[in-house]
């Protein structure tokens, strides 16, 4: 009996001291998921798009996970303007793209910048939220 409560105990404890550094790792860690080179140019002629057009932006990046994250873009001019979450699609590595966003037709006129926030879950403890801005573009 005394036995057998012994070893319990020392597998508790050996649990309880894994799953301490499991959290520790997973919460500390100093994960790198993707760098951009920024501010992302924008590709539309004069750096003018019109309401209900796509604006066009080139995204130069290095990404270091397979994590595909949650991507929100905000349209910034004073007032922010968001747009609905999409899945980030760029494979692991470097690289650059072309990627549009949809212009809403509601939108004012007015000189704006993109932000892009993607959302990164890695693991059940820890989000990285990794954010980048476009050059400034009007929307007429």
């Amino acid at each position: 009996m005394k036995r057998s409560f012994y070893i319990l105990s020392w597998v508790s404890i050996a649990m309880a001291l894994f799953l301490i550094i499991l959290c520790s790792y997973w919460y500390l860690y100093p994960f790198k998921t993707i760098e951009f080179k920024q501010p992302h140019l924008i590709q539309n002629l004069d750096n003018e798009v019109e309401r209900g057009d796509r604006l066009r932006y080139l995204v130069d990046y290095c990404k270091y996970t397979n994590i595909q994250p949650e991507v929100t873009k905000y349209f910034i001019d004073g007032v922010i303007y968001e747009t609905p979450k999409s899945t980030g699609v760029v494979e692991k590595g470097c690289g650059m793209v072309v990627s549009d966003v949809y212009v809403p037709k509601a939108i004012p006129e007015g000189t704006y910048t993109l932000k892009i926030v993607s959302r990164y879950k890695l693991n059940p403890l820890r989000t990285i939220d990794v954010v980048s801005l476009t050059e400034k573009f009007t929307v007429k």
